[in-house]
């Protein structure tokens, strides 16, 4: 419910519809998707969506620490769009926690590689849809990086290792 009130909300404020704005392909969006794995799947896809969402635990981290509040992310503080964001990236860092408190999750080699496994198959899709359409999702296109954080890591590392320092 939280991505299409977002959706709209970028639709109202954006009359261009930048499809990055609106398609849920960025890496805090595959908590969605993770959940839906974790709470639906069975055997290797389940433990693909509970590996995932511990390991976005702490791209959380860095969402709502370092872009969210401190970079900022565009629009002030007390604004739907921030006040959303620190709520997402706040809940994936609960989730993240209770499946470990929970014993659900167990950091292994297999954990590590279903979780590995499930951002690669999203990082592909993206990829694809960047190259045909031209577009940013994940942020791992180098020609527009959209957050003042990896701008300044862009801007530090060269923009053709930021996406790959992402991915890792």
């Amino acid at each position: 419910m939280g991505e299409i009130l977002k959706i709209l909300f970028f639709a109202i404020n954006n009359p261009k519809l930048i499809p990055e704005n609106w398609v849920p392909l960025f890496y805090c969006s595959l908590f969605i998707y993770a959940l839906y794995f974790a709470g639906y799947g069975k055997g290797f896809i389940k433990q693909m969506g509970i590996s995932a969402i511990f390991m976005l635990v702490i791209g959380a981290y860095c969402g709502v620490f370092l872009n969210d509040i401190f970079a900022g992310n565009g629009y002030p503080l007390f604004n739907f769009y921030s006040l959303y964001t620190i709520f997402y990236h706040t809940t994936m860092i609960y989730f993240g926690y209770a499946i470990l408190i929970s014993g659900e999750f167990k950091l292994s080699k297999k954990s590590f590689l279903a979780g590995i496994s499930f951002v690669s198959i999203f990082f592909v899709v993206a990829l694809v849809v960047n190259l045909i359409f031209h577009l940013n999702l994940m942020s791992m296109m180098p020609y527009r990086i959209q957050t003042k954080l990896l701008y300044n890591i862009g801007s530090i590392l060269g923009d053709n290792l930021t996406p790959l320092l992402m991915y890792i």
